[in-house]
């Protein structure tokens, strides 16, 4: 996904941050589909160690390998970056607004793989023309965002080339003059859970803001609670090696918290 914030490559997410308002996906093919391009391959992170349904130990992560291949030389100083594997990819878009002459936008990228589909989730909302841009140069220009009506868009894929039309996930925001801005897909417990961030638009800081879950029922979104209120995150939780869920979020105050 394109995005105006380059702050949302999640989970194992794929999705392409810039400027142009638009939702897209690099798949690789094959045995790789189920690894997100944003990761690239060679990036075998620790995180493999800390994903939730694996209920990690503290000893399977000390072992953890940060990159490995029979291309590796000893001393990773002396890797030839030139040289390295190229994995081809398709390029996809879903949704586009680029051509909205500024009046709609995209951003906050996230994309998860749960239950055998690929899912993608972004903010989705009205944009404020730029003066005196005309509608061809707002294809790559960032209109305003983070405007009040802005609500969370999702799409599925079971091969992540053919995407669902994008639907509603948050519905309008609960407060006149609010927002919602998508903050991640998170597996918990055998289920998927969207968060979103409700905040008093525009911008983020001041009364109001709190971070909110919706869960998805087979069917449909719907509101599963507040994580945590005055506050948004840009990440989801992580389980760490003891078993506990860790997450850094941004408070109001401007302080960061873990």
């Amino acid at each position: 996904m394109k995005s105006s914030d380059a702050d949302t490559c999640e989970d194992s997410s794929p999705m392409n941050h810039s400027a142009n308002q638009t939702v897209q996906i690099r798949r690789l093919p094959g045995d790789m589909r189920h690894i997100f391009a944003c990761l690239v391959a060679l990036l075998i992170s620790t995180l493999t160690t800390l994903q939730a349904e694996d209920a990690p130990s503290i000893q399977n992560a000390a072992k953890a390998v940060m990159l490995a291949g029979d291309w590796l030389p000893k001393d990773p100083h002396q890797i030839d970056y030139e040289k390295l594997p190229r994995v081809p990819a398709e390029h996809v878009i879903i949704s586009d607004v680029r051509d909205q002459a500024g009046t709609r936008v995209h951003q906050h990228a996230y994309l998860a793989h749960n239950d055998g589909r690929f899912w993608a989730m972004w903010s989705d909302g009205p944009g404020l023309p730029k003066p005196g841009a005309t509608p061809e140069q707002h294809r790559n220009i960032v209109p305003g965002h983070d405007r009040p009506g802005t609500r969370n868009s999702f799409s599925t894929s079971t091969d992540g080339l053919h995407w669902s039309k994008p639907a509603d996930l948050t519905g309008p925001p609960r407060i006149n003059g609010y927002g919602w801005i998508a903050r991640g897909l998170w597996k918990r417990d055998g289920e998927l859970l969207a968060l979103a961030s409700h905040f008093n638009a525009p911008g983020y800081a001041g009364l109001g803001l709190s971070l909110e879950a919706f869960r998805w029922n087979g069917t449909n979104w719907v509101p599963h609670g507040t994580v945590l209120d005055d506050s948004m995150n840009n990440f989801p939780p992580k389980r760490l090696p003891s078993g506990e869920w860790m997450m850094t979020v941004a408070i109001t105050s401007g302080r960061s918290l873990s």
